[in-house]
């Protein structure tokens, strides 16, 4: 069968975890998915007045696909996931400020990239590299290295200046899947410690901009970081897209044989708010239904008045696009994507240019509640 990018990331990924916690479920989801609602992107008017951030283009500037960032308040800090490229530094306005250290083995260099965040009440960068926490200043000059007693997968920091790592249960010390750890990586509390034969995944497990949140792709349950816990905030439900049950004690070897026979949903982005709820999620048709492509939706909640929107993306337009890489949800209310500027197929051979960065573009989520 064909794939295209979006479904062997997705793939790759389903071989590599099932997600398992320690929440034996609700008597009631608190949001179910409809189909039934489900708004193409061009009935809606997300795309209107959004708003445009070229990052600078050079040899030494280059923005691989599929890359993430954080913020800061001058800041975008560029990175991709378990690469041996280093961190870039960009301000508001686009124009490039230099790497957030340099890649190697060396005093104060990292081997690879796991994960970024920015420590706002220091002021300064922080990497996650292999077993190793580096911290970077504002002016990206190297401050201090903290070795972590295992691997970790995926990091946030609250506003404590807490350090929240996924280990997915890597750990036989730590023996949970997240723990919170002081500034010196020692445990202070873990969470999520029901243990699961699979491995996990590299993803982006944490929602950094406006409220820390937590999820795993495989997972119906969604978290948040509150007065120094991780506590549930919501139950989802797929009618018809469930997980099979008992997936996290099977043979790592067979999880992937199963998962093509089901249909499910997976959540790649779950970013949160004072007023909003977002996700970013596929919908995997099993391989009896002779399907080539999930297919691709945000969905939005407005918690202040229980309205929500489900908008199908058409995942012919390519995953270079921006719409298929958002990133975060930010205070105001502004979704933060990474891509090239196109939005239909016919746009994508015109907009993919090997001499340009990929873009910031900023989307209005106020806009999918208006006629």
């Amino acid at each position: 069968m064909k794939r295209t990018v979006l479904s062997i990331l997705l793939t790759i990924s389903l071989f590599l975890i099932f997600a398992c916690t320690e929440n034996k479920g609700k008597l009631s989801p608190d949001y179910i998915f409809e189909l039934s609602e489900v708004l193409p992107l061009s009935q809606t008017k997300l795309l209107e007045d959004k708003h445009i951030i070229n990052l600078e283009f050079s040899d030494s500037t280059l923005v691989r696909a599929a890359s993430s960032f954080i913020m800061s308040d001058k800041n975008f800090y560029v990175y991709l996931n378990s690469s041996s490229y280093p961190v870039l530094a960009f301000d508001k306005s686009g124009d490039f400020c230099g790497n957030v250290g340099n890649i190697g083995n060396g005093p104060g260099e990292y081997a690879a990239v796991y994960d970024v965040d920015f420590n706002k009440t220091n002021n300064c960068v922080v990497v996650l590299s292999n077993a190793a926490i580096l911290k970077y200043s504002a002016e990206n000059e190297f401050i201090s290295k903290e070795d972590l007693p295992c691997s970790v997968f995926s990091f946030a920091l609250d506003d404590k200046d807490g350090y929240w790592l996924y280990t997915g249960n890597s750990s036989q010390d730590w023996d949970c899947k997240v723990v919170k750890a002081n500034g010196k990586m020692l445990k202070e509390k873990g969470f999520l410690c029901q243990k699961t034969n699979l491995l996990p995944m590299v993803e982006s497990n944490w929602g950094k901009e406006s409220w820390l949140t937590f999820h795993e792709a495989l997972s119906h349950d969604l978290y948040r970081v509150e007065g120094g816990e991780l506590v549930q905030s919501y139950q989802i439900s797929f009618p018809g897209y469930e997980f099979p049950s008992g997936l996290s004690q099977e043979d790592p070897m067979k999880v992937l044989d199963i998962l093509h026979q089901t249909n499910y949903a997976a959540i790649k982005n779950y970013s949160e708010n004072e007023k909003y709820i977002f996700l970013y999620l596929y919908l995997t048709a099993s391989a009896t239904e002779q399907l080539n492509l999930p297919r691709v939706f945000y969905w939005v909640v407005n918690k202040q008045n229980g309205e929500d929107r489900i908008v199908e993306l058409d995942v012919n337009i390519g995953s270079d696009s921006y719409l298929f890489n958002p990133q975060l949800l930010s205070k105001d209310n502004k979704l933060y994507c990474l891509g090239y500027l196109f939005e239909d197929v016919g746009d994508k051979e015109q907009f993919v240019d090997d001499d340009k960065n990929p873009s910031v573009v900023v989307l209005d989520i106020d806009k999918l509640f208006q006629n």
